[in-house]
């Protein structure tokens, strides 16, 4: 958030630090901003292999509750590849109170109950065998799905409010 209310661009973004999404795909989301979106998210396109199959799993799993729970409908909100007009996000993102992992799905939510026009863009996960992953399945699944009850309970409660 620091690094986003700082530039001096009109667009803005960033992308996670391992560049499991590469970050060839940023002109596309460019220009999807300047084609009139006011953000652009990554939806992550997975290859098959059974070294990813748990992750693409847990993608769709957790796409299914922030379908069921909060109500939107995009195919991927967690993806750490996220673009915007600066002057329509940094209103939204005064607001954002997660400083984890659930960041991402608050920033698109936050985005729809504004108003933001939020456009879609493939990109190739291509997960790092050369680390191991900070994700742990049981303890971060059950944080998420608490985060995603508790964001509908404080935020989301009123679909006709603007939050």
């Amino acid at each position: 958030m620091h690094a986003i209310e700082k530039s001096e661009g009109d667009i803005v973004g960033y992308i996670d630090t391992d560049l499991e999404l590469s970050p060839i795909f940023i002109p596309e989301a460019v220009r999807s901003i300047r084609e009139g979106a006011d953000m652009a998210i990554g939806t992550r396109i997975y290859t098959v292999g059974a070294w990813n199959f748990t992750r693409a799993i847990l993608t769709k799993g957790y796409i299914f509750l922030v379908r069921n729970i909060l109500s939107l409908d995009y195919k991927d909100t967690e993806a750490g590849f996220k673009f915007f007009k600066k002057k329509k996000i940094m209103p939204i993102l005064k607001k954002v109170e997660d400083k984890r992992w659930f960041f991402d799905t608050e920033i698109v939510a936050r985005s729809h109950k504004a108003g933001l026009k939020i456009a879609e863009i493939p990109v190739l996960y291509l997960p790092r065998h050369d680390r191991k992953s900070s994700v742990n399945l049981v303890r971060d699944s059950v944080e998420y799905f608490m985060k995603l009850i508790s964001f509908r309970k404080s935020v989301w409660r009123s679909k006709n409010k603007k939050k």
